[in-house]
């Protein structure tokens, strides 16, 4: 059986990973501050990106956390500077970690969000995970692999209602 994990977000699709049964769920600092006592009890390893925060306070919860730092230069030896979120860092880390398939709950990037622009390069570094071997996996409610509205539509559209 292939190894897998969960990468969990905070994007509309994150709560469908309680009915998940795997052990494995990965998340970034940031989201797991965010998560509900229940939903962090879950959680098996809390990812961070900058090394030059040595020392947190315990989380809201009074639960002091241990960190996983992800392999910087590692990563960027083999992948180059493709990295535009924390959540592509832990992409990476998931498959030179021999993960081969990869469920993402809540790492929706629409482009109405926030960080709708760092689809695109998260795009592009799984195809380059793909080519190791790694499988990804959205649950249905995700909006990861929905296409952006086409271009021209919205003038179209406007200019069919009359210019409403």
């Amino acid at each position: 059986m292939e190894k897998e994990i969960i990468i969990l977000g905070k994007g509309p699709s994150y709560k469908s990973f309680n009915q998940e049964k795997l052990k494995d769920i990965w998340t970034t600092q940031a989201t797991y501050n965010e998560l509900t006592e229940d939903e962090q009890v879950k959680i098996t390893k809390v990812f961070r990106l900058h090394p030059f925060e040595l020392e947190l306070p315990p989380n809201k919860y009074g639960i002091t956390l241990d960190f996983q730092f992800i392999p910087i230069n590692k990563i960027r030896d083999i992948f180059g500077d493709q990295m535009h979120s924390s959540i592509a860092w832990l992409v990476a880390t998931a498959v030179l970690t021999d993960n081969k398939i990869i469920k993402m709950y809540g790492v929706d990037l629409l482009n109405s969000e926030e960080r709708g622009p760092q689809r695109d390069g998260l795009f592009r570094l799984m195809g380059l995970c793909e080519s190791f071997g790694a499988q990804f996996i959205t649950p249905v409610n995700s909006g990861m692999f929905l296409p952006p509205q086409l271009y021209g539509l919205q003038d179209f559209v406007k200019e069919l209602n009359n210019g409403k």
